[in-house]
């Protein structure tokens, strides 16, 4: 089973690189991208939409997992009174 997810992540890696070899591929008009008064060059139009394709999935991520931190701090919390509530409630001998 891990074999075959291996293979998947890598498939799934291969085709993200082909899709994005073929944006950058097919928009190679080059642009200038101004942010906030500053500019930040001319580059071709798919290395800006990787770029902004990237940082929105790091961004995602970075999100995602403040989230799964609280909730595992959740989990951890409501498990320690869980062990709590059941030494207290076994009957003693």
């Amino acid at each position: 089973m891990l074999t075959l997810k291996r293979v998947l992540w890598v498939v799934f890696g291969l085709l993200l690189i082909t899709v994005g070899a073929i944006i950058g591929i097919e928009n190679e008009t080059r642009v200038g991208f101004q942010l906030f008064g500053t500019s930040l060059g001319q580059m071709p139009l798919g290395l800006w939409v990787l770029a902004a394709f990237s940082l929105g999935a790091v961004v995602a991520l970075l999100v995602t997992q403040v989230s799964v931190t609280a909730l595992r701090r959740r989990v951890r919390s409501l498990n320690k009174q869980l062990v709590l509530a059941q030494q207290k409630s076994s009957p003693t001998p």
